[in-house]
């Protein structure tokens, strides 16, 4: 429950902590399991148009679905972008996606309750499969937004991390994976813990990212050299490597919902592709 209201109220402190080294493994495990729970309910839900098999069957092929997609697509996300620079640990990577992901799931839950409205009150097969396809687009337009400008601050504040460890009146803590503040407030000075301290030349504060991770057009957005600007064109393509495994994939493991006039199937045959099929649900829907 911590961890939900974080990601609902204070997102920059808790991809602070995430940077700092702060409990990651234990995150990555709730990440999880609130990502499980909540795709799992808005799949029971969805299927709930055909019956209650079909809901079962959702409720355990849409949470497969996003965790597949990361299964696939992770690797290539890490290799590539810790080729172009990157210092971000797997660990730490794959917190930071699950963090993305777990967002997607919130946003889904929060329409479960619409859902489930027009699925009582609607006969509109239709109407009801673009409903949802209309919530799905939403969450992972905002789920691929919230992860690109987040690897953005992670990126731009290890820089100015890094570009600060000279400034007068500050020492760093040069010790690799040392855990404990990374600074101290003047030359000689005892170390003194500072909440969410850095591991290995990170910011020290995750309360500190607030600002950062809410403000993207100060300081911390600065792309300085073109290592920077060859992740974020890795990034960027990578998001859409994302998107088109993710819909062949759903396309792959469906049917999702299931016509009320159709017997219940837990896959379908390989053929057609899920964009071909939404066109055809909106001509039909116009007729």
């Amino acid at each position: 429950m911590d961890t939900l209201m974080e990601l609902l109220q204070d997102r920059g402190r808790f991809i602070g902590e995430i940077s700092a080294g702060c409990n990651v493994r234990k995150k990555i495990e709730n990440l999880l399991g609130i990502s499980l729970c909540a795709f799992a309910v808005y799949g029971f839900i969805m299927g709930m148009s055909n019956s209650f098999l079909q809901s079962v069957s959702s409720m355990v092929k849409l949470p497969l679905l996003y965790l597949l997609t990361t299964v696939i697509c992770f690797p290539t996300f890490f290799i590539f972008y810790s080729l172009f620079g990157s210092k971000t640990t797997f660990s730490k990577s794959m917190a930071y996606m699950l963090t993305a992901i777990c967002v997607m799931s919130i946003i889904m839950l929060a329409f479960a309750p619409v859902t489930l409205f027009f699925l009582l009150t609607s006969k509109n097969y239709t109407f009801f499969k673009l409903l949802n396809v209309l919530f799905f687009s939403v969450s992972g337009i905002v789920g691929v937004s919230f992860f690109y400008k987040m690897i953005v601050t992670v990126d731009s504040q290890a820089d100015a991390v890094t570009m600060s460890d000279a400034a007068p009146g500050v020492v760093p803590d040069q010790t690799a994976g040392a855990k404990g503040p990374d600074f101290v407030s003047a030359p000689g000075a005892a170390p003194e813990p500072v909440a969410g301290a850095a591991v290995g030349g990170q910011h020290a504060d995750p309360a500190d990212w607030r600002d950062k991770f809410y403000d993207m057009k100060g300081p911390y957005a600065r792309r300085p050299d073109s290592a920077h600007n060859g992740r974020n064109k890795i990034l960027f393509f990578w998001l859409i490597l994302y998107a088109f495994v993710g819909t062949q994939l759903a396309w792959t493991l469906r049917p999702f919902f299931g016509a009320p006039d159709m017997p219940f199937e837990l896959v379908r045959k390989l053929g057609g592709n899920f964009y071909v099929d939404v066109f055809k649900s909106v001509s039909r829907l116009f007729k």
